[in-house]
């Protein structure tokens, strides 16, 4: 699978930035060292004011998150989106999938049910193949089966 442009819902870069060995992120440091990640304002507002609450004070200084965002910015695009997509069950969620359509991401991390649920997967419910979780050209995936699919010789 090529993935050069890449969508992280909040959930993803909140995962990669407190849990530094996690599976998110792996999977954004393969974006950032293969292709580029795509951000909106709307997102990227999300990420900043997510991760900026006291709970994660535990795992990150708030100097620590203020340098985990400005790498991840560093190695994004950034988009304008007209917010008018409304297709998920959580509608703070269309920014997400709007960001990635607009932005042309070839795929969408995330562990999000309300945005996995966009991907036709089949009854096993289990990716094996880049087809498997389009959505509007966008691959649906979480951040193991990104690694699975993208990291694979």
């Amino acid at each position: 699978m090529k993935a050069d442009r890449v969508v992280c819902d909040t959930n993803v870069l909140i995962s990669a930035a407190i849990m530094p060995t996690g599976k998110a992120r792996q999977a954004i440091n393969l974006v950032i060292d293969t292709g580029r990640l795509v951000i909106s304002a709307e997102l990227f507002n999300e990420y900043d004011s997510r991760l900026a609450r006291p709970k994660f004070d535990l795992y990150m200084s708030p100097a620590d998150r203020e340098e985990f965002l400005q790498l991840f910015l560093a190695a994004s695009d950034h988009i304008s989106i007209p917010r008018t997509l409304r297709v998920c069950r959580d509608p703070d969620d269309d920014k997400v999938i709007e960001t990635a359509i607009v932005g042309r991401a070839d795929c969408l991390l995330t562990a999000d049910g309300d945005l996995l649920v966009l991907r036709p997967v089949g009854e096993t419910g289990i990716v094996t193949k880049l087809d498997d979780s389009l959505y509007r050209g966008v691959a649906i995936l979480k951040p193991a089966e990104f690694l699975t699919l993208v990291a694979a010789p």
